[in-house]
Formats: C-alpha cells, structure tokens, sequence
C-alpha cells in the first residue's frame, strides 16, 4: 500500500512537472500578438466616439465577410464569391445596438492606398459595399474625421453612401489632391 502511495505521488509529481514545462514553453506556432490597430487608428479612435449617436456603437477592424450574406445559390460560385470578401477587413464600422445592422463603414486611406493594388482592392470594396446597400467614409490623412453628415438621421440610405463609381478614386469631401500626394 505504501509502494502505491509512492508510485502514485511520483506520477502525480511528474505529471505536474510535465505540465508546467508544457504550459511555460515558447509556443512553436508562427503567432504572434500585434497590435488591433494602426497607429493613425487608434488616434482617431475617441474622434469617432465622441462622434456616435446614441443607440450605435463602432466595430474596429471588422472582416468584409460578416456584413455580408452572400446571395449565390450555386455552392461552387458561393465560394468564389465568399473567397473574394473573406480575407478582406475594413477599418471600423458602425453599427445599430439594437439589430447590429452596419450603418456606415469608415476607412482610413493611408499612402498605401495610393499602391495600384490597393486602389483596385478599395474599388472593389465600394462595390461590394454598395451593393450590400452599405454606406462607406474614407478618409485620407490630414483630413477632418467626421462621420456625423453620414449617420443624420434626416439622411437617407442613397444620401449617406459615399463611394467612388467604379474605376474612380474621388471620394466626396476628399480633396481631389490627396492622388497626388506622397
């Protein structure tokens, strides 16, 4: 019986040893923790708050994918369609406490967005955006951050929407400049 107690100690012993090593290990994943938001982000951040009406509240760094529902019936095109919003995000959104409806997107156009590859991404979002009947803000850097013309009650679905037409790169209340910039 003694023997027993020993042998059951020792395990109990090695196996809390085992843990401990376990849980204290360097994971050997290829993850790492980073920052939810950029630095120009979190600076506009209380701007937005302070921003909101009531009844609403904003959604920092939400994938394209969930404000969305993908109409395709057919499984082999809804998947083509779901893959094209999937690995996209938007900047913050706006959104009805009550039903959780997305009122209004709010993009930061940093200098990255001047990049070919960035401007067709972002005209595709308009797009997609649009046709969810979702309103959208840009914002470049230096511009005045104010989403309140956008979220006026007294302002319709078609009013509030912002998006560029297709192929363009204007936003209305950006100034025509900021393609030039560097």
């Amino acid at each position: 019986m003694v023997a027993t107690l020993v042998v059951g100690g020792l395990l109990a012993l090695g196996l809390l040893a085992y843990l401990r090593r376990e849980i204290a290990a360097p994971s050997t994943l290829p993850y790492r923790r980073q920052p939810v938001l950029s630095p120009w982000e979190r600076s506009v951040l209380p701007q937005l708050l302070r921003q909101l009406p009531p009844g609403t509240h904003l959604c920092p760094q939400v994938r394209l994918a969930d404000l969305l529902s993908i109409t395709v019936l057919d499984p082999a095109a809804r998947r083509v369609a779901l893959n094209r919003v999937a690995s996209k995000s938007v900047g913050f959104v706006v959104a009805d406490i009550a039903s959780d409806e997305a009122l209004l997107v709010v993009e930061l156009d940093d200098s990255s967005h001047l990049r070919p590859d960035r401007q067709a991404r972002d005209v595709f979002v308009n797009e997609v955006l649009r046709s969810a009947g979702i309103p959208i803000a840009r914002f470049r850097p230096g511009q005045m951050v104010d989403v309140r013309p956008y979220l006026l009650p007294s302002a319709g679905r078609a009013s509030r929407t912002s998006v560029p037409r297709t192929g363009s790169l204007r936003w209305p209340g950006t100034p025509a400049s900021w393609r030039d910039a560097k």
